[in-house]
């Protein structure tokens, strides 16, 4: 599952947008018109704390009105009550209310996609499996999943192995060269 973080945008209606698509931190784009409903319906539209629905408590509401056309991915949330002061609802609602919590991520399962210009990915198609809340902090590193994660080890580990490479070159050639003196 591929989960894509979005500042939502609430909108004069009273829907609020949680998916477009523009570019995300990782030049990645999910197009609104491929996204599969579906399955996130057949759920209920639960709204989740932070992607973490292994307990039941984390689905924080359900989403009503939903609106999906080629400008995003609209919901009117409908938030739950809490249901005593250790429900985590009892701090999720007024960070929401309060707008202290204005990020949603969508989680789905890519069908079809293609490389863009950026040297990312174009998701043409993908099945809707989660809307989540999520806290998005000032530091970039903290909001990427682990494909970004994934992505960016990879430049650090080659960033890495360049380094180390031109340090042995450099050691290798510096050898030779005084060997040669002698």
């Amino acid at each position: 599952m591929i989960r894509k973080q979005y500042v939502s945008r609430s909108l004069s209606d009273g829907f609020i947008r949680v998916s477009d698509p523009s570019l995300d931190r990782e030049n990645d784009r999910v197009f609104s018109s491929g996204i599969d409903l579906e399955p996130w319906t057949r759920a209920g539209k639960p709204l989740v704390a932070a992607h973490d629905y292994s307990r039941l408590e984390n689905i924080i509401g359900r989403a009503g009105d939903v609106r999906l056309s080629s400008e995003g991915l609209d919901i009117k949330p409908k938030w739950r009550d809490a249901y005593g002061p250790q429900d985590p609802m009892s701090v999720w609602r007024p960070m929401l209310d309060n707008r202290e919590i204005r990020a949603f991520s969508i989680g789905f399962l890519p069908l079809d996609w293609t490389e863009n210009e950026y040297g990312a990915r174009d998701y043409l198609r993908v099945e809707l499996l989660e809307v989540s809340a999520v806290v998005v902090p000032a530091n970039r590193m903290a909001t990427m999943g682990l494909k970004g994660y994934n992505r960016l080890m990879r430049r650090y580990r080659q960033q890495r192995i360049d380094e180390l490479w031109v340090s042995v070159m450099g050691g290798l050639a510096e050898y030779v060269l005084s060997s040669e003196v002698r």
